[in-house]
């Protein structure tokens, strides 16, 4: 669940370093409800992420929307399974 956090965080961290490249984001596959739970989170826009403008790291956390997801042991993702960036995959997160 941290994927987006991250993508917010990084994108400050990054636009402050002069020889960075790429960095890596898989935010477009995650379930639609994680932008209910995370405001601000940066996106990528014609190949660039632009880090948010708002105080901090620019990310609010939405706790009633969070609660209605809690994590539990058919949430974790394989990422070394057939599938896992689109959450095919056998052991993908079961709705």
């Amino acid at each position: 669940m941290l994927w987006p956090l991250n993508t917010a965080v990084n994108a400050h961290i990054h636009t402050s370093i002069p020889n960075f490249l790429i960095q890596e984001c898989f935010d477009d596959f995650l379930e639609p409800w994680v932008q209910d739970i995370m405001q601000g989170v940066p996106k990528v826009e014609n190949g660039f992420i632009k880090p948010p403008d708002a105080p901090g790291i620019g990310v609010e956390f939405n706790e009633k929307e969070m609660a209605k997801h809690p994590y539990g042991p058919n949430n974790f993702l394989r990422l070394f399974e057939s599938g896992w960036e689109q959450r095919t995959g056998g052991s993908a997160i079961k709705k």
